[in-house]
Order: C-alpha cells, then structure tokens, then sequence
C-alpha cells in the first residue's frame, strides 16, 4: 500500500454510516448465494456495525481521503458472537475493500494490521472465516499467513439464521487460524481487559 497517499486507521466515531454503507456495496455481491430470508440476516449482521464497538476495534483504510477499506478486530475472539473460537484467540470479521479501489494492497495492510494488534495484545492465534468463492480474500489470508481450520468451519445458514440453509444455498464459512504462539511464549495482560463472553477476566 502507497503510504503516501493510504492511511489504516481505527474508525472515527462518526464513520459508522460510511462504513455500512461500504459493507453493504461489497457484501452485496454476494446475494445470490442465499434465499430471501437468510439474505436479510445476512446482510443484515454484517453492516450492523456500531452492535460490535463493545466487543471489538472498527478499523478503515482511506486513500487520497476516501473511505475505501474496513475490517473489524476482536482482541477477544470469544466475543465475536457468530463464531466458537478458543478462549485467549483473536480474531477478524467482515473485511471489505471497494471495488475501486482492489489492487492498492489495502486488503493486505487490513489484514496485517489485525495480525499487528493480535501480537501486541499477545493472543495466542487469530481467526477468522471466508467462504471457497470468495477467492480474493482467500488468497490475501494465506498470503498472511492463515491456514485452514476445517474443524471450526460453520454452515453459513447455522452462523446467521441458527438452521442450515436449503441444499442450493448451503455453503460453509470455512476457518482459517494464524498461529502466533510461536512468536511469544505467554499471553500478556494487554488483551485481559476484554473478558471473554460469559468468562471472567484473566488476572493481570
């Protein structure tokens, strides 16, 4: 990413409408993978952006001033309610670069910079799920570093409507992990602030 002209940076507090609206144009590519229904709660989910502030860090890229990219970044992946990761994991949800904006490495510096806050809060690894036809995303992850996790893939209509979809709909939110246990040998305390859902806080 051309840092002259790119900046990633956590969202301002009055950016939560701009962000939506982002997730929603490129989410939206993706509408024909589901019913009507599940479609709703889909998208839905996704762009409810400001229901993940308690839990997590909203992140944006901009370039020459635009609002272009945006990921969101649990330091307590257990908080992240859609999904079952390990106590003391991180872990990403719902990254997203503009159309007009693909090939700028803005994905890649997203992605980085949550793989970044997850070794400076001293998670043990970080997660996230992708699906096999998003094939750009896939791509910019194993370049990151992650790797499948098939055990902790989920049937998209179970993650977002709670039963799985029809049969024509039906796709797995396949997992993939970065392990960064070798990089440091204990957790730290920065991240022990965020308790996981329904644990009690870590002891500093």
């Amino acid at each position: 990413m051309d840092s002259r002209q790119s900046q990633v940076r956590d969202a301002r507090p009055d950016e939560s409408a701009a962000v939506a609206a982002l997730l929603a144009s490129v989410y939206g590519a993706f509408r024909a993978r589901f019913p009507a229904d599940a479609w709703e709660r889909y998208l839905g989910e996704i762009v409810d952006v400001e229901s993940r502030l308690a839990d997590s860090e909203l992140i944006v890229a901009d370039h020459d001033g635009e609002l272009v990219g945006t990921v969101g970044f649990y330091p307590e992946a257990t908080r992240s309610a859609l999904e079952h990761w390990p106590e003391n994991w991180a872990s990403i949800r719902a990254l997203a670069v503009r159309a007009d904006a693909r090939g700028l490495g803005i994905g890649t510096a997203l992605g980085a910079e949550c793989v970044r806050r997850a070794k400076e809060c001293g998670a043990r690894a970080i997660g996230l799920h992708t699906a096999s036809f998003m094939t750009a995303a896939t791509r910019l992850y194993e370049g990151l570093g992650f790797r499948r996790r098939p055990g902790d893939d989920i049937e998209i209509g179970e993650m977002f409507t709670g039963r799985p979809l029809p049969a024509e709909f039906s796709w797995q939110a396949q997992a993939y992990w970065l392990d960064l246990a070798k990089e440091r040998s204990s957790w730290t305390s920065a991240c022990s602030s965020v308790p996981a859902r329904g644990l009690p806080a870590r002891p500093a």
